[in-house]
């Protein structure tokens, strides 16, 4: 039988008979029918073009667009994400993209639960830190979809990686890939009413009279009375750091950095930790970053999406709480979160926020770690 594109994805040649990362070479692949040009890498005088080809081919199931801006774009450069592009045509025009991330990621393999019965695979993963590609913007053309050009940009993305050292890959898709894949629920919380209502997110009786006064104290943003919100800089980074670390350990695939790619990480993107007012003691911490999307060629947004959030378990609704305040502070529209780690539906559901009726899944390539959105702690990009 045939296998079909998504599938070989997952297994490089002679791939999970060694274990649960394999650093065989991938399979190569050539096919001389498709006119086409990959090219690893972007110019800054691609940008612009890169931007507007996500602007209009990215349209998620909801009707909802979401964008790369170039100052979105640059920020994952900086921090070594790899951009591959797909050209055709007459005029080499722009016909496909695929980014990925480069994220260390602490992966544990709980006592007794090793795969294929190999002791090696424990020595592999027990509490090991793999880097990981976080990929995302894979995008065709919607003239050209259904003719096997994700898979051109799958495999050149993957041989890259295996170039550089670069063996596993986590990454969203709308369908369940294969049987490890794992399903992972969005929420959103309103910040700015009448915006988030015309960015298409369905608020529940938000257009009746009566329910205005209860709808304006349901969403509203006010921060948490005895706590404050610090934002981590230089100064207080190691104490961030270690704080995270600490409270993370129970998570079995968590977005790990050390102390050089923290200090990278919170000049891109702005991060917090919440403090009991008295005690000043660190309760909680995260990172957010702007989700830029449009709705209908009219209605342009900025969501406000957590990149990791951690929290001690008793303080979940304050921090979340604080993230919703910040966001707000930060004139975000609406904030918009995965159900993954401390993010659980008790924390959520006590903030008003309201799920999504589309569903997202998780797949990984090269990593057969058996995981659930309760145990992972990555950013999803």
């Amino acid at each position: 039988m045939q296998r079909k594109w998504w599938q070989e994805m997952f297994i490089p040649e002679k791939g999970l008979t060694e274990g649960i990362v394999s650093k065989n070479k991938p399979v190569q692949y050539t096919d001389d029918k498709k006119k086409i040009s990959l090219y690893r890498g972007i110019k800054k005088e691609e940008y612009d073009e890169v931007c507007d080809f996500i602007r209009s081919q990215n349209k998620m199931s909801s009707g909802n667009y979401t964008l790369l801006t170039k100052g979105e774009l640059d920020r994952y450069i900086r921090l070594g994400a790899r951009i591959v592009l797909l050209r055709g045509g007459n005029k080499n025009s722009l016909l496909g993209t695929i980014l990925s991330l480069p994220l260390p990621v602490k992966c544990t393999l709980p006592i007794g639960n090793i795969p294929y019965n190999d002791y090696k695979t424990l020595d592999l993963l027990k509490d090991n830190v793999i880097i990981h590609g976080c990929t995302t913007f894979l995008n065709i053309h919607k003239m050209l979809r259904n003719n096997g050009l994700c898979m051109s940009l799958i495999r050149e993305l993957i041989e890259w990686g295996y170039e550089d050292g670069i063996y596993c890959d986590y990454h969203m898709t709308t369908q369940k890939l294969y049987e490890k894949s794992f399903q992972v629920s969005a929420w959103f919380r309103p910040l700015n009413l009448p915006k988030s209502i015309g960015l298409g997110f369905l608020i529940p009786n938000w257009n009746v009279p009566t329910e205005f006064a209860k709808n304006r104290l349901k969403y509203n943003t006010k921060h948490p009375t005895k706590f404050k919100t610090v934002r981590v800089r230089n100064k207080n980074q190691k104490k961030a750091l270690h704080f995270y670390q600490d409270n993370i350990s129970d998570k079995m695939f968590v977005f790990w950095p050390d102390m050089d790619i923290f200090s990278r990480w919170i000049q891109e993107f702005p991060t917090f930790m919440v403090k009991e007012k008295d005690t000043k003691k660190i309760v909680g911490i995260y990172s957010i970053k702007p989700l830029f999307c449009r709705m209908d060629e009219i209605v342009n947004g900025k969501l406000c999406l957590p990149l990791f959030f951690n929290c001690l378990e008793e303080y979940g609704n304050e921090v979340m709480r604080s993230l919703i305040h910040t966001a707000k502070e930060r004139d975000f529209d609406t904030l918009y979160v995965y159900e993954t780690g401390d993010v659980t539906r008790k924390v959520l559901e006590s903030v008003n926020a309201i799920e999504t009726k589309d569903k997202s899944w998780v797949s990984l390539y090269n990593n057969s770690i058996l995981l659930s959105s309760e145990n992972i702690s990555v950013p999803l990009i």
